[in-house]
């Protein structure tokens, strides 16, 4: 998972993910726009090893993450959205950031993207995905769904940006050291930590 090469980056056409969209209105007689993105809510689980007597992340490469940390450091390339046909811009070799930069360690989550299934069976199968626990679905618990804060908050980045205002659920279950199944987890390039 610390490898990284060849880091290019470009514009992002279409994606199952995020969907950016621009808002036409008329406000106290002024026509104004807004642009925002639209994602999909989310799913969290707080997961506790009851054999362990510990909690379980996921330590993970996130490429958001390693893309704003090279932002913030000016490494970033530039890149015309606007045109059709342009081809994805590298990172000079010399300046890549070591993967490090993009890993963080989080709770087992995922998206709600799958009408068919409840939040507890998208959950179990994050858990199994991400963590290796075959957890059944009436052992994950729904502890709530909100609204962050930060996205709710005038003046805050995100408001101004534009973040859509997805709703995160949290759930929590509780696997035992039986609940293993080694095929999820690590080979998904997670790891448990």
């Amino acid at each position: 998972m610390e490898a990284l090469s060849e880091v290019k980056l470009g514009p992002c056409r279409d994606s199952p993910y995020l969907r950016p969209l621009r808002i036409h209105y008329t406000q106290n007689g002024t026509r104004k726009h807004w642009d925002f993105m639209q994602t999909h809510d989310s799913v969290s689980i707080l997961i506790f090893n009851t054999t362990r007597q510990s909690f379980v992340l996921v330590k993970q490469f996130r490429p958001a993450v390693y893309m704003c940390e090279c932002a913030r450091r000016g490494i970033m390339p530039t890149v015309d959205t606007a045109s059709k046909d342009c081809s994805p811009q590298s990172l000079v070799a010399g300046e890549l950031l070591p993967a490090s930069a993009g890993v963080t360690y989080e709770l087992c989550a995922g998206i709600v993207d799958k009408s068919d299934l409840s939040l507890q069976e998208i959950a179990k199968e994050e858990v199994l995905e991400e963590c290796g626990y075959n957890v059944s679905v009436g052992n994950l618990q729904k502890i709530t769904s909100y609204r962050p804060r930060w996205l709710q908050q005038e003046g805050t980045e995100a408001y101004r940006r534009g973040t859509n205002r997805h709703t995160p659920t949290v759930c929590a279950g509780e696997p035992s050291a039986a609940d293993y199944w080694a095929a999820g987890g690590e080979c998904r390039g997670h790891r448990r930590s």
